[in-house]
């Protein structure tokens, strides 16, 4: 039972979100090559495709803003990343409706936390 649990633990450990950040370099071209001044980005979406939403990416992660329109070359945010999952970025311009970018490529979220000590007094007893 104990070694279940152990299991079940590191498990639901391994899947968990964990405040982390993202970061990218905001585009500066539409997909034709033509200039995108970066006044004309109007939005952004980060999501989650480690879990499927009907028509879209991805689940959109929450949480994950960052000035728009963005005033420097590189955009970032903070938000609760869920740890192994992979995931993107749609930018959006500003026209309404707004014209939207092809997914970016996939950043999987890593954890920075660190693992537990080892145990150094283990002692087993036999019959």
């Amino acid at each position: 039972m104990k070694k279940l649990s152990l299991a079940l633990f590191l498990a639901i450990l391994a899947s968990s979100a964990h405040a982390g950040s993202a970061t990218w370099t905001w585009p500066t071209a539409r997909a034709d090559g033509s200039a995108l001044p970066l006044s004309a980005i109007g939005g952004f979406q980060v999501y989650d495709t480690s879990v499927p939403v009907p028509n879209l990416p991805g689940t959109p992660v929450t949480g994950c803003t960052a000035p728009i329109p963005p005033t420097t070359a590189t955009g970032s945010c903070a938000a609760a990343f869920a740890v192994g999952h992979n995931h993107v970025i749609v930018i959006g311009d500003n026209t309404v409706p707004a014209i939207l970018s092809a997914t970016s490529n996939v950043a999987t979220a890593t954890t920075t936390l660190t693992p537990p000590r080892a145990v150094i007094d283990l002692k087993v007893i036999g019959p």
